[in-house]
């Protein structure tokens, strides 16, 4: 059974109209026409780069341009690409093409949880690193210093 939204009703807190839904998971991971995604990130492996194969994994994560680009965890990189201008590729297609290690690739969903600031930030000797590069890249100065 759907509510007045079209949203089923188990997605809501009191089963009723209410506006205000239960998360069942962080907003990048919902679907991107409910959550209202504005951007998305698609992300290559560098090792995919180097390879002569056709295929090419990609992964693509639907994000919010407030949660990346606004606040004490966002990145720098996207609060410049978003204040530019000028009328680039990127912000034509609303998409950024990250291309990065493979291990940046696997850490890349733990940098979202943080800075959608989802749980707490879970450092172990296989994420350190990566994390550490991707908020390097990204210049995101909240993770640095967690790292």
């Amino acid at each position: 059974e759907n509510n007045s939204l079209g949203f089923k009703k188990e997605y809501w807190q009191d089963g009723s109209d209410s506006l205000y839904p239960l998360k069942s998971k962080p907003l990048w991971q919902e679907d991107a026409t409910t959550s209202f995604s504005d951007w998305k990130i698609t992300i290559h492996s560098e090792e995919d780069e180097n390879e002569d194969s056709q295929s090419h994994n990609s992964t693509t994560y639907y994000v919010h341009k407030c949660y990346l680009a606004v606040g004490e965890r966002s990145c720098g990189y996207f609060t410049s690409l978003f204040h530019l201008p000028l009328q680039t590729k990127e912000s034509e297609h609303s998409e950024s093409i990250l291309t990065l290690p493979p291990l940046c690739v696997t850490a890349f969903p733990t940098l979202l949880n943080f800075v959608y600031q989802e749980g707490t930030l879970s450092l172990n000797k296989e994420n350190v690193v990566p994390l550490m590069e991707l908020a390097r890249r990204l210049e995101n100065r909240a993770l640095e210093r967690k790292c």
